[in-house]
């Protein structure tokens, strides 16, 4: 993944992060696309934000032969798409996103 930062003078700021496998729910290449900035923020604002080479979602969720957690991970994210289709968008969240009452 490369992120590219422009700056309000227009200058480019490019950072890559490699090292993590496709994923169409973009799990690890948002973690790795919020890591890439952090250290390069230091109060400069930008006028541009941009990702690029990512991957086609068709290679995603293959999982590998020491690792299966991926495919279950996959599976269970499709059946939550499917019940927050049918239910809406709030049905189904994960327990980090609940308020404390």
């Amino acid at each position: 993944m490369t992120l590219r930062l422009k700056d309000k003078d227009f200058r480019l700021l490019t950072r890559t992060r490699s090292g993590f496998s496709p994923d169409p729910a973009r799990r690890p290449s948002v973690r790795a696309g919020a890591a890439l900035p952090k250290a390069s923020c230091d109060g400069t604002a930008f006028r541009l934000i941009g990702a690029a080479d990512l991957c086609d979602g068709a290679d995603a969720d293959k999982g590998d032969l020491a690792d299966q957690s991926v495919v279950r991970q996959a599976h269970m994210e499709a059946a939550i798409d499917k019940i927050r289709d049918k239910f809406g968008a709030g049905t189904v969240q994960k327990g980090i996103m609940l308020r404390k009452t």
